[in-house]
């Protein structure tokens, strides 16, 4: 994983906690190692926190399951599969 875009490069290292959504099981495990790995890529170290929904792609209550996490995370992110659906 490499990043050359400037404004994702100051994005990550001005972030300090990130929380993402994902679809399912799947996704948090391929996705918690590229998180963990970021450094490699030219990131500075983060702390992130991926949330698995609960209801896979057709969660319509996304707000309620980020809602924890708005004091504690600076930034969210969602990713659903959509060739699942």
């Amino acid at each position: 994983l490499r990043c050359r875009n400037p404004e994702l490069i100051r994005f990550m290292e001005d972030s300090a906690k990130l929380v993402v959504v994902v679809a399912d099981k799947s996704y948090e495990a391929a996705l918690s190692q590229v998180l963990a790995r970021s450094r490699e890529g030219g990131f500075h170290k983060m702390q992130f926190k991926i949330v698995p929904d609960p209801f896979h792609d057709s969660s319509r209550k996304l707000t309620e399951l980020l809602r924890p996490f708005l004091r504690e995370y600076d930034h969210a992110i969602v990713l659903r599969d959509v060739a699942g659906i």
